[in-house]
């Protein structure tokens, strides 16, 4: 029946015995068994516990299905507008508040990656994830993509600043102003 967590966590994730992968050959790309995981779980010797809530990099079947990495997809389509709304300079922030959101979330998630040589979980840290979720919003979504090829002077990915921040701009400029 598994570890003996708080109802309401029960509750809030239920049960789900194993986050198994196959290709379309039915090949196993691999197994994470993350049914009655809290968030950031270690085992007896301090190795990472993959969990529901974490965000997995690399590539394949096993990240793409993953739970963390599904929820960290649509996390990032929602700031989308944001970021490309944001001039250069502020981009980056855009990235940051998602990885802090995600970090300090609850339950919170962590940004993990799969040791070569030791088959160990790791974090990548801050900036990495930084990096990795830049990525992620600079990516076009398959809707996108797939409007772009119907329609190549659709102008789908190119969006105009939003207007209330010349109004914004405006205002400042006029606060500031030396008379």
């Amino acid at each position: 029946s598994g570890p003996n967590w708080p109802v309401p966590w029960l509750r809030a994730w239920g049960k789900d015995p194993k986050n198994t992968v196959k290709k379309r050959d039915g090949k196993d790309l691999g197994e994470l068994n993350t049914e009655g995981l809290p968030p950031n779980a270690v085992d007896e010797d301090g190795n990472i516990l993959v969990t529901d809530y974490d965000i997995l990099c690399g590539r394949g079947g096993l990240t793409n299905h993953h739970k963390g990495n599904k929820r960290f997809r649509d996390i990032v389509a929602l700031h989308r507008p944001d970021y490309v709304r944001a001039p250069k300079i502020q981009k980056p922030s855009v990235a940051r508040v998602i990885v802090r959101a995600i970090r300090n979330g609850d339950p919170p998630g962590r940004f993990l990656r799969k040791d070569d040589k030791s088959g160990k979980w790791i974090d990548i840290g801050d900036k990495k994830a930084a990096e990795k979720t830049s990525q992620a919003l600079r990516e076009k979504t398959d809707e996108e993509r797939e409007k772009l090829k119907r329609d190549p002077n659709s102008g789908v990915g190119i969006l105009l600043p939003n207007p209330a921040s010349y109004l914004a701009a405006a205002t400042a400029t006029a606060m500031f102003a030396i008379p």
